[in-house]
């Protein structure tokens, strides 16, 4: 009986195997020719989603992809939850600063996938376009939304030609950003 095919073996099952299980593993994608973690899911510098050149309207699904979004092993985006993971193209910063609150003399920040930061002040930068943007995350950028700037601003001080952030007794400057790129200058957020 031992040379006998088991009856729920079917053709081709040697070949296959599973998926892999962390994003840039691509030794198990290796046996898997029509099986791909590439998709048309893409965010723009705005924030917005897009899947298949059409904006993803639903706000749930959208709040969800920007709870899932992480990087890969190999550096690339991807949207990635307890059940899967999937590349995805990401236009400006990784992140959005989506409120701002003073907490003693620290600024706490909401990002775009509901995570809860402190801004580190000396990360604090500002664009030509009068956006700000700031580090979060291990270094990832992360850009204040028009809710968050309003918020910032209770905090920024105009010296001449100079802005600083001020948070109790303390002052940091707010350095000035490389010139706006085309996107950054046309892409309000």
């Amino acid at each position: 009986m031992g040379d006998a095919p088991d009856s729920t073996q079917r053709p081709g099952d040697d070949e296959f195997r599973e998926p892999a299980q962390e994003p840039g593993d691509t030794q198990a994608l290796a046996y898997l020719p029509s099986y791909s973690r590439e998709t048309t899911l893409r965010r723009d510098a705005s924030g917005r989603w897009f899947h298949d050149g059409e904006r993803v309207r639903h706000r749930g699904v959208a709040r969800a992809f920007d709870r899932w979004l992480a990087r890969a092993p190999d550096g690339r985006f991807c949207l990635k939850n307890s059940v899967n993971w999937a590349y995805v193209g990401v236009e400006g910063p990784a992140y959005f600063v989506r409120s701002v609150a003073l907490v003693g003399n620290e600024l706490t920040l909401t990002l775009s996938d509901g995570a809860i930061e402190t801004l580190v002040p000396e990360t604090l930068q500002h664009s030509q376009a009068s956006r700000y943007f700031c580090r979060v995350k291990d270094g990832l950028e992360a850009a204040f939304d028009r809710h968050a700037t309003f918020a910032l601003s209770d905090f920024l001080v105009l010296e001449g030609e100079s802005i600083w952030l001020a948070l109790g007794d303390a002052r940091y400057p707010v350095a000035a950003r490389p010139l706006a790129t085309s996107r950054e200058s046309s892409s309000a957020v």
